[in-house]
């Protein structure tokens, strides 16, 4: 497999994935870069940020709050813009947890954030779910919902009024992450962990032994929901090695509900397009986990945590 001159494509072993890395940097859609800064966190890496939002004129961003060291210690935390800088907001605090997730429903935000606790069935193993909040303000957020065990990355957002989820089932049949899909209808039918189970399995997204989930999804005005998704493999660093090398790149696809097609995943993003920094481990540098996509004045920019220690902002070519 070659790519064509100029590009910087390594094949992964992986086949499937090579593919779609080979379609990738056949036409690079990274422009640019810029790392993230962090104000009021001394002390702590953060990362896995959402895109920005707006509340009462003031934007703002969510992101993972974390010791480099650890991953059962993780806050979310909301950080305003202040010149250029994201500066973390005392007022409204943090919620303890990993990767947050922020949508407006009707009236609400919606924040989700992933329960990561060690498991006693593998050793250094973590179990988790995702827990929900809801409130008028980011202020005033409080808890109502625990989705099911082994599921993280839901993704709750509004197609033609309805409210929606995208999941995200692990084990058995789903291996490491497939991305299943379903209409809410209340909010309140997420009080029952047992309700986002009885998802639609999008087929076909990750062949082979990839995995991915859904990141951030968004209504468009062609009757489809555009989705922004984690494309990954993991592989072990050698057999005398429990750490395993794992590969995030960020990519997108289109889902028709109704007619329940969706298009072929393509990557638009990958590590190697970033600036270089730092890593919570080796086996974690390669990681662009997508968190959201922002237009700002014609430009797309997407927003990701980097190697499980920083955040970047990246200016792609319009991916939908």
């Amino acid at each position: 497999m070659q790519a064509k001159p100029g590009t910087a494509f390594h094949e992964t072993g992986n086949a499937s994935l090579d593919e779609l890395l080979l379609d990738y940097y056949g036409s690079r859609r990274v422009i640019s870069s810029r790392k993230l800064v962090f104000d009021g966190v001394s002390g702590y890496d953060v990362y896995n940020p959402t895109a920005p939002f707006s509340e009462n004129g003031q934007r703002y961003l969510a992101a993972r709050i974390e010791h480099r060291g650890g991953e059962t210690d993780s806050y979310a935390g909301f950080f305003f813009d202040n010149n250029g800088a994201w500066r973390f907001d005392d007022d409204i605090g943090a919620l303890r947890g990993q990767d947050p997730k922020v949508a407006r429903i009707g009236s609400e935000w919606v924040v989700s954030v992933v329960d990561a606790r060690p498991t006693f069935q593998a050793e250094g193993g973590l179990e988790w779910s995702q827990i929900f909040y809801r409130g008028g303000t980011l202020g005033t957020l409080r808890p109502f919902a625990k989705g099911p065990d082994l599921y993280k990355g839901i993704v709750i957002g509004v197609h033609g009024e309805q409210p929606f989820a995208f999941t995200r089932p692990m084990g058995g049949d789903f291996g490491n992450g497939r991305i299943g899909f379903r209409y809410i209808g209340s909010l309140d039918n997420l009080e029952d962990p047992a309700f986002l189970t009885d998802s639609e399995i999008i087929g076909g997204q990750f062949p082979g032994n990839i995995f991915g989930g859904a990141n951030a999804a968004y209504s468009s005005g062609n009757g489809c929901i555009d989705v922004l998704c984690h494309v990954a493999f993991c592989e072990p660093v050698s057999s005398e090695q429990p750490e395993m090398n794992k590969h995030y790149y960020p990519g997108v696809f289109s889902w028709n509900p109704e007619t329940k097609e969706a298009s072929p995943v393509r990557v638009v993003a990958s590590r190697a397009d970033l600036l270089p920094g730092d890593s919570k481990r080796p086996g974690l540098y390669d990681v662009f986990y997508p968190g959201g996509l922002e237009s700002v004045n014609g430009l797309t920019f997407l927003y990701g945590g980097v190697s499980d220690a920083e955040a970047q902002a990246a200016v792609i070519t319009k991916p939908f």
